[in-house]
C-alpha cells in the first residue's frame, strides 16, 4: 500500500501568511469603517423645527395583521 503524502513544508507557511494577512486586512477594513461611523457629523437642527407623528393601534382580537403609522414633518413659516 501507497502512503499518503503530506503537504510540503513551504505550502503550509505560504496558506498560514495568507490567513495571517487576510486577517490583518479585514481587521483594518472594519476599524475604518467603525471610525467612519463615529466621526458622523452630529444633528445641528434647529429646535424651532416641529414634527408630527401618529400612531394608530388597531384591536387584537378584530382580526386585523395591520396598522397605520403617519407622519408630518413641517417647517415653521419665514425658514
Amino acid at each position: 500500500m501507497k502512503e499518503e503524502e503530506d503537504l510540503p513544508k513551504s505550502i503550509i507557511v505560504i496558506l498560514v501568511v495568507l490567513a495571517v494577512a487576510i486577517s490583518i486586512l479585514g481587521t483594518f477594513t472594519v476599524v475604518s469603517e467603525v471610525r467612519k461611523v463615529n466621526s458622523a457629523p452630529e444633528y445641528t437642527g434647529s429646535p424651532s423645527q416641529s414634527a408630527k407623528v401618529a400612531l394608530e393601534v388597531v384591536d387584537p382580537n378584530a382580526g386585523l395583521t395591520t396598522g397605520k403609522v403617519a407622519f408630518e414633518f413641517t417647517m415653521p413659516e419665514g425658514s
